[in-house]
């Protein structure tokens, strides 16, 4: 059981939200249907976090000596 919040907040148990693949950033609906109860309706998909949109590998070839000249200052 969860309480609400003086926010009107719920916390959604980790259990149901593993189960159901609720993910942090998934747009969620609330509803009331017929019978008078609540409904909630998640998005499919959540939408992929910013660092996971640039995962993946580099396209361009690079090596060590490259990486070090741009992530170090040059000394004169």
């Amino acid at each position: 059981m969860t309480r609400l919040s003086a926010k009107g907040q719920v916390t959604i148990p980790r259990a149901l939200r593993e189960q159901l693949g609720l993910r942090t950033g998934v747009a969620i609906r609330f509803e009331l249907n017929a019978a008078g109860e609540l409904v909630l309706r998640a998005d499919a998909v959540a939408p992929k976090s910013r660092f996971e949109k640039l995962r993946g590998r580099a396209e361009i070839p690079i090596d060590a000596k490259d990486v070090r000249g741009l992530t170090r200052r040059e000394r004169s």
